[in-house]
C-alpha cells in the first residue's frame, strides 16, 4: 500500500468514528436529556390474567402484581395510558373503561374485570359494576395490554373461557333516546344579543305547548337541556340541564333519554349523566310529527322574534332511537367518537 492509499483509509476511519460518536451521543441524550428523537418510554407492569364467571357468563380478571401505576385510556391523569383488547381468531373486542373506573389509576396490587354485555365490551375495577354480563364465547382468548401512546404491546396473556358468549339483545323499555354531536363556531353566550338564544339541536312539535321533546341549549346558551312533555303535563313540560358549560370550537356529545317504564329522564354530556329526574310514566304528549334541526336561519315558530331557535355551529351524528338507552350504552356511543362529516 502506498502513502496515498494509507491517507485515504485513515480519513475514512476518522469519519466513521465521528459518525459513531454522534449516534451514541444522540441515543444517550435521548435517554438522559429527553432530546426529541423517536425513542419512547413504555410503562413497566407485571400482570396476571384469570378467567372468572359472573352471572354464569365468562369474564377476565387482570391483576397488576407490580410495576408502575397506569391510567386507563383515554385518561392520562395517572401515568402512561393503557388499553385492552381480546382476540380469538378473527374475533376482536376492544375494551373501554366504564365511567369512573380506576379514577385513581390502575395501581399495583389491584384488579380489573373485563366483561361484555349488549352495549359493548368494558373494563371496571369492581364486580359490583358488572351489569348484564353476556360473556365472551367459549375458547382460547388472547388478552392484550397495550401502551395507548406508542401502540406498543406491554403484556399478553392466554385464557380459556367457558360459559356464556351468546349475544344479548338490546333491552327494550318503552321510551326513546336522542343524541347529537354539536360544536359552536362562535362564543355560545350571546350576551345582550337575543337573536341567538334557545339554540335548538332537535325539535319535535311546533310550539312549547305541544312539543314532545327538545334537545337544546338553555336561554343564554350556557348549558345543555333535554326537555320533554308527557301526556299528563300541562304547559311546556319539564327539563333537565347539564353542569357542562359549552365553549366555542369544541365538539360535545349530548344525549337525552326518556325511560317510560319508571318514568325518568336524563341528560348526558360526553357519555356522563349530568342530571336526571322523575317525570311520570304516562308516555309522551301527542304532537305534530314535525322534526326540525336548528341552524343560522333559526326555526320559525309562531310567536315573537325572541322565540326563534338558532344554532350557529355544526351538528353531526343526529339520531333518535325508539328505546331508552342505559348509561353504559350512552358511554359507548361517546367512546365510538365523532362521526365523519
Amino acid at each position: 500500500m502506498n502513502h496515498g492509499e494509507s491517507g485515504v483509509s485513515e480519513i475514512i476511519s476518522a469519519v466513521l468514528a465521528v459518525i459513531l460518536v454522534i449516534a451514541l451521543a444522540a441515543i444517550i441524550g435521548a435517554i438522559f436529556l429527553g432530546w426529541a428523537v423517536p425513542l419512547q418510554k413504555t410503562a413497566y407492569i407485571a400482570t396476571q390474567a384469570t378467567p372468572v364467571n359472573i352471572t354464569n357468563a365468562s369474564a377476565v380478571q387482570l391483576f397488576l402484581s407490580q410495576g408502575e401505576t397506569v391510567s386507563l385510556a383515554p385518561s392520562t391523569a395517572y401515568g402512561l395510558p393503557v388499553k385492552f383488547s381480546l382476540t380469538n381468531g378473527s374475533a376482536t373486542y376492544n375494551v373501554v373503561p366504564l365511567p369512573g373506573t380506576a379514577s385513581q389509576g390502575w395501581k399495583p396490587g389491584t384488579s380489573l374485570i373485563l366483561f361484555r354485555n349488549a352495549s359493548g365490551s368494558w373494563v371496571t375495577d369492581s364486580t359490583a359494576y358488572v351489569k348484564n354480563n353476556t360473556g365472551f364465547s367459549n375458547g382460547t382468548w388472547t388478552v392484550n395490554i397495550i401502551d395507548a401512546n406508542s401502540e406498543v404491546l406491554i403484556a399478553q396473556h392466554t385464557v380459556n373461557l367457558i360459559g356464556g358468549g351468546a349475544p344479548a339483545p338490546y333491552p327494550v323499555y318503552p321510551g326513546f333516546t336522542v343524541e347529537a354531536w354539536v360544536k359552536w363556531n362562535i362564543p355560545p353566550n350571546p350576551g345582550s344579543d337575543t337573536t341567538r338564544k334557545w339554540a335548538t339541536i332537535v325539535v319535535d312539535g311546533t310550539t312549547d305547548n305541544n312539543r314532545r321533546y327538545h334537545l337544546q341549549h338553555n336561554s343564554d346558551n350556557t348549558k345543555f337541556e333535554f326537555a320533554i312533555a308527557t301526556a299528563t303535563m300541562t304547559g311546556s313540560g319539564t327539563w333537565v340541564a347539564s353542569t357542562t358549560t359549552p365553549g366555542s370550537g369544541t365538539w360535545y356529545h349530548v344525549t337525552g333519554v326518556y325511560n317510560q317504564t319508571p318514568g325518568t329522564m336524563a341528560i348526558y354530556v360526553n357519555g356522563i349523566q349530568e342530571d336526571g329526574k322523575s317525570v311520570g310514566s304516562s308516555g309522551l304528549r301527542s304532537s305534530p310529527a314535525k322534526y326540525q334541526v336548528g341552524g343560522p336561519a333559526g326555526i320559525q315558530w309562531p310567536g315573537p322574534t325572541s322565540m326563534l331557535r338558532k344554532f350557529e355551529g355544526n351538528i353531526r351524528g343526529l339520531y333518535t332511537y325508539e328505546r331508552a338507552m342505559g348509561s353504559p350504552e350512552v358511554y359507548s356511543r361517546y367512546i365510538a367518537g365523532l362521526p365523519a362529516s
